[in-house]
């Protein structure tokens, strides 16, 4: 069933490849459009938004405590694949494969290649305080940097910037190292920072290695042996619906029946080893759903630690948030390019002011689609431009809101990037009545409205006022812009009632000018 190749180490499975020959890991089964809808109506039974939790799970089981998901899914010893690496690498330079001093590892995020490298034990270089360096200053400070052997640079995107001065460092590394006049050294490159550069110097080749993608099989020993072999035995990890088991890898011998989970997971994550495990410690559960699975196959295997495995269609996993704001988009860009900046070098690599990065970053409080309230104006954010957003009443009213009123403005939110807007209906009744049982007619015509969203809260409530009993009738709309409609017919539902109970609605003006 294993694919690696025998020199492979469990922590680095599939070792190092040349990046060209990088490939997706394959599937076991392509997605049908049934199962994705069941998996649409599952999350929306559950009142889930995509964009509203990441990793929030859809079955009820028990997660494991902290204390067991840092034992069974730990975190990576950097240290022993920073050996893992050098040990690789030392094993390229001799078969030939690796013939240039200095060794370039193209990286996915989250893959630990750089924390790798950082404990390697061997000389850091690096990135200079001001990557803004004048040129004649920059041939200098390589010749310093470059002067011994066994260097490692972790992280290359943290030696430029997006800026038309804040290129000549790499300008000049990368010339070096075509000439291979660089030292002996090893070189992590995120894959984002590598494509910006091979699109800008399209005719530099130096043969880049890449981690061998995780397939279903590498992903298996991995995750097996993160959860190492305790006294009490390795990890056992069965499906929560089927029993099938995960881990351990199969032997030779082996009488288990195997799920193929970890092929998905390994596909899903792209081979990405830090993406896989985040989404491993997610789906581990204290127990399956059905109790008697833990009887059942395999109960001579059931010694020592065990845990379960929720399958991925019931994760609702993290989505870049949707957005037709400019800003977002170069902010993202910009973070990519660079694995990370300050808000000062984020300024300049996006373009955008300092007050515009800060709304857009930490304040913007609205985004198209949410029904917000400023200044007694309300309506449906249509578009978010660079100075101001335009807004959309129910009068169908196009209202602009500069964004600098954020800094002085009450502003309120009705649904927050969701789907879920609550409408409230307010009716105002005569005092002499039976309270519980308008109550309960209240809440029967809520939920016999076509319009109301069932699944979500619905809410009938009363208060004394000095216009009468006010009752409340709270409740989500199928879609936020029918909020008119639905009050409307709610309104008209609390009427009628009314109307058939002989219970008169009262007015403020109308108890007003009764006391005139």
């Amino acid at each position: 069933m294993t694919d690696n190749n025998q020199a492979d180490h469990p922590c680095l499975p599939g070792g190092l490849i040349p990046l060209e020959q990088w490939r997706v890991p394959e599937t076991s089964v392509r997605r049908t459009i049934r199962s994705g809808l069941r998996d649409i109506l599952d999350q929306l039974k559950a009142g889930i938004h995509p964009d509203e939790q990441a990793f929030r799970s859809l079955d009820d089981l028990p997660t494991l405590s902290e204390r067991q998901i840092q034992d069974y899914a730990p975190v990576p010893d950097c240290e022993e694949l920073a050996r893992v690496l050098l040990n690789e690498l030392d094993q390229l330079r001799r078969s030939g494969v690796q013939s240039r001093k200095a060794c370039v590892l193209v990286v996915p995020p989250f893959s630990g290649i750089a924390e790798a490298l950082h404990a390697s034990g061997r000389r850091v270089i690096a990135p200079p305080d001001n990557l803004l360096m004048p040129e004649k200053d920059i041939a200098g400070w390589w010749d310093h940097q470059l002067q011994d052997d066994d260097w490692v640079i972790p992280e290359l995107a943290d030696f430029w910037l997006r800026h038309r001065s804040g290129l000549g460092l790499l300008r000049e590394f990368f010339a070096r190292l075509a000439l291979d006049k660089v030292g002996k050294g090893i070189i992590g490159c995120s894959s984002w920072c590598w494509q910006f550069w091979m699109q800008y110097l399209p005719e530099l080749h130096l043969a880049p290695l890449t981690p061998g993608p995780l397939s279903g099989d590498r992903l298996t020993d991995w995750l097996g042996h993160l959860a190492g072999d305790r006294p009490q035995g390795p990890l056992t990890a069965r499906m929560t619906q089927d029993g099938l088991y995960v881990l351990p890898a199969p032997s030779g011998d082996d009488d288990r029946k195997y799920s193929l989970f970890t092929r998905d997971l390994a596909t899903l994550a792209r081979g990405n080893p830090g993406v896989a495990l985040a989404i491993w410690r997610r789906t581990l559960r204290a127990r399956p759903e059905d109790e008697a699975q833990q009887q059942g196959e395999g109960d001579a295997h059931q010694e020592g630690r065990q845990c379960w495995v929720a399958p991925l269609d019931q994760l609702s996993l993290p989505a870049v948030p949707q957005s037709s704001a400019r800003q977002s988009g170069h902010l993202l860009h910009a973070l990519l390019l660079h694995n990370g900046l300050n808000l000062g070098q984020l300024e300049l690599t996006s373009g955008l002011p300092g007050q515009e990065l800060r709304v857009a970053l930490y304040e913007m409080p609205y985004r198209p689609g949410d029904w917000i309230e400023v200044n007694g104006r309300y309506g449906e954010v249509r578009s978010i431009g660079t100075r101001a957003a335009e807004i959309v009443t129910l009068d169908d009213t196009v209202i602009v809101i500069p964004h600098s009123l954020l800094w002085n403005t009450l502003l309120a939110n009705g649904n927050d990037g969701t789907d879920n807007l609550m409408c409230v209906a307010e009716v105002f009744l005569d005092p002499n009545h039976d309270v519980g049982r308008m109550l309960g007619l209240f809440r029967d015509a809520i939920f016999a409205c076509p319009l109301t969203k069932t699944y979500q809260p619905v809410l009938v409530t009363v208060t004394a006022r000095e216009a009468g009993m006010c009752y409340r009738l709270k409740a989500y709309p199928l879609e936020p812009r029918e909020q008119a409609r639905f009050i409307s017919d709610l309104t008209a539902r609390a009427a009628e009632i009314c109307g058939d109970e002989g219970v008169p609605m009262v007015s403020y003006p109308y108890l007003q000018a009764q006391k005139a």
